[in-house]
């Protein structure tokens, strides 16, 4: 994959049995990846609460868009632990 000529911005949608904006720091759905670059990190944050819970999950999985092509694997899976 090549660098980007100008800014582009890839969408996803989040799953899991953990959940956004609880679980961990809200994910808004989408990210940029600055032109000139190949990549961007995107960043699950746990927040640490007092609630006694099993192990949970967040998948974020890129969403297809006309402006860009989703190689693979198109999806990532992270487990939280309590």
């Amino acid at each position: 994959m090549g660098c980007t000529d100008s800014d582009l911005s890839v969408f996803d949608t989040i799953g899991g049995t953990a959940t956004n904006g609880v679980d961990y720091r809200r994910l808004r759905g989408n990210a940029t990846i600055l032109s000139g670059r190949t990549s961007v990190t995107i960043t699950l944050r746990p927040i640490d609460d007092t609630i006694s819970e099993p192990d949970e999950t967040a998948i974020l999985t890129l969403s297809p868009d006309a402006s860009y092509a989703i190689g693979s694997p198109s999806s990532a899976t992270v487990t939280i632990q309590q």
